[in-house]
């Protein structure tokens, strides 16, 4: 496929939440609307922030790698501060999570702690093993 098809399809494509929130939400008032798109844009972007630190952990562990990255490798300086906002951003976002999940109002709020405690042990689980099997792989 090509790149500018690949694009057009991948924007097209996100575009859909969007319009699935306006189409069911089209007879409420537009204060409703209004909120529920805020809700959406919010909730996107708490998902978001965890597919970007799935990424940002591997190449963090990459840049710091002098085999891999040569005289390309990160600074210390640069590797610190990496590493330092990767961890606030992920504490952030896991202190948000049960809130979130609260918000969605999908189920009873103890439920939806308790999924979210069961989330947020996986994303752990899962940065744990990333950094482990990557550091065991050089």
């Amino acid at each position: 496929m090509a790149v500018c098809q690949r694009r057009l399809f991948t924007r097209l494509l996100s575009v859909i939440p969007v319009i699935m929130c306006v189409l069911m939400t089209a007879k409420d008032s537009i204060s409703q609307q209004h909120f529920a798109l805020n809700m959406l844009l919010e909730n996107s972007q708490v998902f978001l922030a965890f597919a970007v630190l799935s990424s940002i952990v591997p190449l963090l562990i990459m840049t710091d790698d002098r085999r891999m990255m040569g005289q390309f490798k990160n600074r210390k300086i640069w590797s610190i501060l990496g590493w330092v906002s990767s961890i606030i951003l992920i504490f952030l976002n896991l202190c948000n999570l049960p809130a979130t999940f609260v918000f969605f109002n999908m189920m009873p709020k103890r439920d939806a702690v308790v999924f979210a405690y069961a989330i947020i042990m996986l994303i752990i689980l899962l940065m744990g093993w990333t950094c482990w099997d990557m550091r065991n792989k050089k």
